[in-house]
């Protein structure tokens, strides 16, 4: 699979060289403020879009061509000579408005009771994140299914939050006795059929009436994002307060300061009958569809991902103001927030950006093969409102919202950089290169991390500092940064752990490096002298092969960097959630507790899914194992996908419609248990066409 994904790679590189010519590009800005230009006429956006739509068909075309195969690209005429890119002067430009919010109050409601409670596990204290479980420290709120359940820790009451309407819950925020619930709501759209290498996606509607039974057309069905607003100060009468539907729309992230939500959706630029579609919004609080502005439409310079558009609001729980609503064409794929900051990322591939030179000493940067850039937007959070000020450009991937932080106005962020060993190329008449021929198919590709430091006080986007030389060959598994310093874990064949001091911005030093078996996909920070990773183990240090569950305790306050205990879950295929979500962790601190789902499998292949409670002890620098829960009824499948939560000083297990309860003494000593209503959404609707309109079964 690796020699074919690589394979797969290079000649994606070399099919964009071959088109380079022909496409209309942009060039890429670093640390230019408000490079922003509003859109004056909608013939901007499907000249975009068609510009955008041309690069993709040159590489269809060039991968046929590669394979000896004509006509495989549909036969779409687009007049480039028509298609008018914005040419404004984006530097004179001035930035999107925002309109007054308020920005108050705490992300969780008051206690209530004296027993310990945990919470979610957020990156940055004062910015709350959305879950499929909260709690105010009595109440348990839990998103299971289409419904959501309420649990009262005093009495283990339940309480039912019913939601069936073609709403799909996902997560929630908690905000005193408000219940903030966002999800998805589903419509049936139909389309004439297309072919997959007709990249435009310029379909005309068909309505129900005019459907010709001799043609097979095209179903699926488009999401709109809704955000609820639910009182839940009375636990038997529950009210939905306000409602707004982000129409056709997915949800990237969202935070939460304060009193303020803060959302970044995207979706699809539709051209339909040579109409473009405007993104829009419905509020409960306004009467009929509120259509953004073309002046609230902003084209992103340094971007060609002009099939999409990215909207960013902002709405006050709390109160009935207007919402805040803009959008941007493009698409990001990650974000990060501090409580002064939201970031924003997406990611460029590019061959004319070619300003970074490798610390591999037999390697250096070749602009012909391309690589991967990622743009990072800064937007302002103040009184509920968020203003765009800068942007600066990264060599390399970011991997997740880790990866990224703010601290006494300097932005950090970590990125992996991708390019290729010099190729053999068997050049054509012209001198572009068709063939390459690889030295070796492991070796077709190197990598190497950085990390950087960005002044982000007032409108700067200023570039400090940049360290490279990070995990040759290997690449970024998690990153954790704690005041002044960074924790970077890369991955190939053993587990670097570094330790980064970033107290001076402009002179970033690594203070130590630690090698171990193994990969830490999650670190959390324990304590001023230890941190806790969470990851896999390898079974060999030349191989890369991982297997088992690992939690490692760090020790990272003397000068050489310790492990100075390790727990395994082994099994092959062992595994827990925490890899992929921190949010499925949970933490104790009181008792320094790590609870967090794991399916552990044994020599028969045979999973069972669990809550594991880890007990970290600083003074004996080990980690014991408190207890395993597990379902009472004795089934147990890999995707009960458990989670848990501790309220009142028990812990609740939820598995789906089970939930467990302990107490948090030793021997975790059984309470009882709680089955849950669920209603699933494959229970609840069946389809029509392969991707149909959920339709409720009667």
């Amino acid at each position: 699979m690796k020699r074919i994904l690589s394979f797969v790679m290079i000649l994606v590189v070399l099919f964009v060289v071959g088109c380079k010519k022909e496409a209309v590009t942009e060039d890429l800005v670093t640390n230019q403020s408000f490079d922003l230009k509003s859109v004056e006429d909608v013939s901007e956006i499907k000249g975009l879009f068609q510009v955008e739509t041309e690069v993709s068909r040159n590489w269809f075309d060039g991968l046929a061509s590669f394979f000896g195969v004509e006509g495989t690209s549909p036969n779409v005429e687009f007049d480039l000579s028509r298609v008018s890119p914005p040419t404004a002067d984006f530097s004179t430009a001035t930035p999107p408005p925002s309109s007054d919010a308020s920005d108050s109050g705490s992300a969780v409601g008051d206690a209530v009771t004296s027993g310990e409670s945990s919470q979610t596990n957020v990156q940055v204290k004062g910015v709350d994140e959305a879950d499929i479980i909260k709690n105010d420290n009595r109440y348990v709120y839990i998103i299971n299914g289409l419904k959501i359940s309420v649990i009262d820790s005093v009495d283990d009451s339940v309480y039912v939050i019913d939601l069936v309407d073609k709403f799909y819950p996902s997560e929630a925020y908690l905000k005193d006795n408000l219940l903030v619930v966002m999800g998805y709501l589903y419509e049936r759209k139909t389309y004439q059929p297309y072919y997959y290498y007709d990249m435009p996606m310029i379909e005309p509607a068909i309505d129900s009436d005019t459907v010709n039974e001799d043609v097979e057309y095209y179903y699926y069905a488009t999401s709109s994002t809704v955000v609820s607003v639910i009182d839940v100060s009375d636990k038997t009468n529950m009210e939905i307060l306000r409602t707004v539907t982000y129409e056709d729309s997915n949800l990237v992230s969202s935070r939460m300061v304060g009193n303020s939500l803060y959302l970044v959706l995207n979706q699809n630029v539709r051209i339909t009958d040579g109409d473009v579609s405007l993104p829009g919004y419905m509020d409960t609080e306004k009467e009929g569809k509120v259509e953004a502005p073309l002046s609230s439409i902003y084209i992103m310079r340094g971007y060609r991902g002009y099939h999409s558009y990215n909207i960013i609001s902002s709405l006050d729980v709390t109160t009935n103001e207007e919402i805040n609503y803009e959008v941007y064409l493009g698409y990001f794929r990650n974000i990060y927030a501090s409580t002064s900051n939201l970031y924003v990322v997406n990611q460029v591939n590019t061959i004319e950006y070619s300003d970074q030179v490798f610390r591999i000493p037999e390697l250096v940067f070749d602009s012909r093969y391309g690589a991967t850039f990622s743009n990072i937007y800064r937007f302002n959070i103040e009184e509920g409102k968020l203003t765009y000020k800068a942007k600066t450009t990264i060599a390399g991937n970011i991997k997740d919202q880790f990866s990224m932080d703010e601290y006494q106005g300097i932005f950090r962020v970590a990125s992996t950089v991708q390019t290729y060993e010099p190729l053999e190329v068997a050049p054509t008449s012209d001198g572009v290169p068709t063939i390459a021929i690889f030295p070796s198919w492991m070796n077709s590709f190197r990598t190497e991390s950085f990390v950087h430091t960005f002044d982000v006080s007032d409108n700067k986007f200023e570039r400090l500092d940049t360290l490279g030389g990070i995990g040759i060959d290997e690449n970024i598994y998690s990153v954790r940064f704690d005041k002044t310093l960074g924790y970077v874990v890369t991955f190939r064949q053993i587990d670097p752990l570094y330790k980064i001091d970033f107290s001076d911005p402009t002179n970033i030093v690594i203070l130590g490096e630690l090698k171990s078996p193994g990969v830490s996909d999650y670190l959390h920070i324990h304590s001023t002298d230890y941190i806790v990773g969470i990851g896999r183990n390898s079974i060999s240090t030349t191989s890369g092969t991982l297997n088992g569950v690992k939690v490692s305790l760090f020790k990272v306050s003397g000068e050489e960097l310790e492990e100075v205990d390790v727990y395994l879950f082994e099994g092959n295929y062992s595994n827990t959630s925490v890899q992929y979500n921190h949010l499925s962790l949970i933490t104790l601190e009181s008792q320094s507790l790590y609870i967090f789902p794991i399916t552990i499998y044994n020599a028969n292949y045979s999973g069972k899914t669990y809550i594991a409670v880890i007990e970290i002890n600083e003074e004996t620098e080990e980690i014991s194992l408190r207890g395993l829960i597990s379902k009472q009824d004795n089934s147990s499948y890999y995707y009960d996908c458990p989670r848990a939560v501790v309220v009142n000083s028990k812990l609740y297990s939820i598995f789906n419609s089970e939930v467990v309860i302990n107490a948090l003494d030793d021997s975790l000593t059984l309470i009882g248990t709680i089955t849950l209503e669920v209603l699933n959404f494959y229970n609840v609707y069946d389809y029509v066409g392969s991707i149909g309109e959920p339709i409720l079964i009667d």
